[in-house]
């Protein structure tokens, strides 16, 4: 599989300004996260691809959510990225966002997949 890099965009949450870009990597996705003026990125979130399939990184809302969760809890930093599936809370407000409330069926069937023991999550 070919690796790509999204190209980093700005995105402002309060008075901070990041910078957000990802990754494509083999077995998952990566979101690495960046304060406007620093080298070293503040965070990284890792999703697999099952993952993908329902939480659509490139929507700048998606990842302000990530965001605004990462700096309300200081969890992860940049040696030790942060794996979605060990992180109810933040997995709870993404799919929030990325399923109405008319879709329960659909987001029942996504958790079942993504929690499935014989997954990809095996491999990281």
């Amino acid at each position: 599989m070919k690796r790509w890099w999204k190209r980093p965009r700005k995105l402002v949450l309060g008075s901070t300004v990041y910078l957000w870009s990802l990754q494509d990597r083999p077995l998952y996705r990566e979101l690495r996260v960046f304060r406007e003026k620093e080298k070293q990125s503040a965070f990284r979130l890792w999703l697999t691809y099952p993952e993908c399939w329902a939480i659509d990184l490139f929507r700048p809302g998606a990842a302000a959510c990530i965001i605004g969760w990462h700096e309300g809890s200081e969890r992860g930093g940049p040696g030790k990225p942060v794996i979605l599936q060990e992180e109810p809370a933040l997995l709870q407000r993404l799919l929030d966002l990325s399923f109405s409330p008319e879709e329960q069926a659909e987001r029942r069937r996504f958790l079942e997949r993504i929690r499935c023991p014989g997954g990809a999550r095996k491999d990281l």
